[in-house]
C-alpha cells in the first residue's frame, strides 16, 4: 500500500534571490532532492508507527501541470491506513517538512546552480493519497522490535517461528539496537544464535561502536558484550564512517574497561 503526501513548494537560490518561476530550471534541478536510505522520514516515525510496517519516506518534487512545484513524500505499509493511523503520519510528515529533515530547507547542491526547496506546511495545502500500487512490503522484524523493546520472551518465540536473528526496523539491525537500549541479555541472545556481528546500521556504526556509545549500557555490560562479539569473529579495528575506532568512542563515553580491552586486541 503506497501513501503518497504532497504539499506546494517553492524554490530559491539564497535567502535574498527571488522565487524561481522559470519551469525549465524547476523541472532540471529541483527534482534532484539529496535522498539516501539513511535520510528516510520512516527511519525517524514513533515505535507505534514503525511497528505497523511503514517504510520508505523519501522525497521528489514534481511541476504541476499549471507550473507550480510539488513537493511529495512516498512511503509504503504492508496495508491500508485507518484514518487515525494515516492522520499521525501525516502529522509527523508535516513536522518533519517543518522541523526535522526540512527545517533549513532542502539544500540541491547538484542543481545548474545550488538551491533550496521549501514546503509549505499549512494544513490546508497538504494532499495525501493512499493507494495499493503493487509494491510489496515486508512486515516489520519482532526479531528487531523485541530487541528493541527489551521482550525476551518475544525475542524467543519470534527466533522460534523461524524469523531472521539479522532483522531491521527503521534501518537498524537487531544486534545494535539490543545494544544501544541497553538489553545486554538480549544482545548475548542473538550472539550466541548466530547474529551477524561485524555488519554496520544504517549510520555505519558497527556493533562494537554501538557498545562504546550506547548510554544505556555501562562499562562493565559494555565489555561484556564485547568480549562475545570478539569471540565471534568482530573486529576492533574497523572505523566508523567519521573515522573513530569503537576504542576512541570507549575513551569519549569514558567506558574504560572497554577501552583497555579494545586498545589492547587492537595493538
Amino acid at each position: 500500500m503506497k501513501i503518497s503526501i504532497c504539499a506546494p513548494a517553492w524554490a530559491e537560490y539564497d535567502e535574498e534571490s527571488d522565487v524561481i518561476t522559470d519551469v525549465d530550471t524547476l523541472t532540471s534541478d529541483c527534482g534532484q532532492l539529496p535522498t539516501s536510505e539513511q535520510d528516510a522520514i520512516a527511519n525517524y516515525l514513533d515505535n507505534d508507527l514503525a511497528d505497523l510496517g511503514i517504510s520508505g519516506g523519501l522525497s521528489q518534487c514534481r511541476i504541476s501541470i499549471n507550473g507550480g512545484l510539488i513537493f511529495t513524500t512516498d512511503y509504503w505499509a504492508p496495508k491500508k491506513l485507518d484514518d487515525s493511523t494515516l492522520q499521525r503520519l501525516v502529522d509527523y510528515t508535516i513536522a518533519q517538512w517543518e522541523d526535522g529533515i526540512g527545517e533549513s530547507g532542502f539544500f540541491i547542491e547538484d542543481a545548474t546552480q545550488p538551491l533550496w526547496v521549501y514546503v509549505s506546511t499549512d494544513r490546508g495545502d497538504v494532499e495525501v493519497e493512499q493507494y495499493e500500487d503493487g509494491t510489496p512490503v515486508e512486515r516489520p522484524s519482532q526479531v528487531a522490535i523485541c530487541a528493541r523493546d527489551g521482550n525476551l520472551d518475544g525475542l524467543a518465540h519470534a527466533i522460534a517461528s523461524g524469523e531472521d536473528v539479522n532483522g531491521k526496523i527503521q534501518g537498524c539491525n537487531a544486534l545494535h539496537l539490543a545494544i544501544l537500549y541497553g538489553h545486554v541479555e538480549i544482545a548475548l541472545t542473538l550472539i550466541e544464535r548466530g547474529v551477524a556481528v561485524d555488519v554496520p546500521d544504517i549510520q555505519g556504526d558497527y556493533p562494537l561502536h554501538v557498545c562504546a556509545l550506547s548510554n544505556s549500557t555501562g562499562d562493565e555490560d559494555s565489555k561484556r558484550v564485547a568480549l562475545a562479539l570478539l569471540e565471534r569473529g568482530a573486529d576492533p579495528t574497523r572505523r566508523s564512517v567519521t573515522g573513530e575506532t569503537a576504542a576512541e568512542y570507549a575513551d569519549l563515553r569514558e567506558k574504560r574497561l572497554l577501552r583497555d580491552l579494545l586498545r589492547r586486541l587492537s595493538s
